[in-house]
């Protein structure tokens, strides 16, 4: 059952700490917008972060000033209610970690939306964005599996005795 846990948990923060990671990238650029390490990051490494902030993305509402106050809240939480196994608190954790990584992930391949851009190019997916996406969301739903799967074991488990 502490394996199940730690998965869990190492999934939920995974996500939760890419989330605090890409906002306080953009505090930084907002902070020092001449310096061209935050630049990198927001443009290049957490590029799935910025389409998830423009307008026409459902999830825009989740980035803001307070996010990453929220976001250490969240991270906090998880951490305390591993300490404590609770374990329905990492499961719907976990679960919540996987749902906002699959949006994540379809905010940052959506190309219904018309995308203005200055060059002749067509606008891609990055490289980056993949990798970083896809970590995100391999680990949330192997997070979320094994939370389902502890679940039915359980039950499985209560059937036997």
């Amino acid at each position: 059952m502490n394996r199940s846990l730690n998965v869990q948990t190492l999934g939920s923060a995974i996500v939760i700490a890419a989330f605090i990671a890409a906002e306080a990238a953009t505090s930084l650029l907002s902070a020092y917008p001449r310096l061209p390490l935050a630049w990198y990051l927001n443009l290049e490494v957490f590029h799935v972060f910025e389409q998830a902030r423009s307008e026409p993305s459902p999830l825009r509402f989740l980035f803001g000033p307070a996010s990453l106050g929220g976001a250490l809240i969240f991270l906090a939480i998880v951490c305390i209610a591993r300490l404590a196994r609770w374990r329905l608190v990492i499961a719907i954790a976990a679960n919540l970690s996987f749902y906002f990584a699959f949006a994540l992930s379809l905010a940052a391949t959506d190309r219904s939306h018309d995308q203005q851009t200055a060059s002749l190019f067509w606008i891609a997916i990055r490289l980056d964005s993949v990798s970083i996406t896809s970590i995100i969301v391999l680990a949330s739903f192997g997070a979320a599996a094994t939370s389902h799967a502890a679940y039915f074991l359980e039950i499985f488990d209560r059937k036997a005795n």
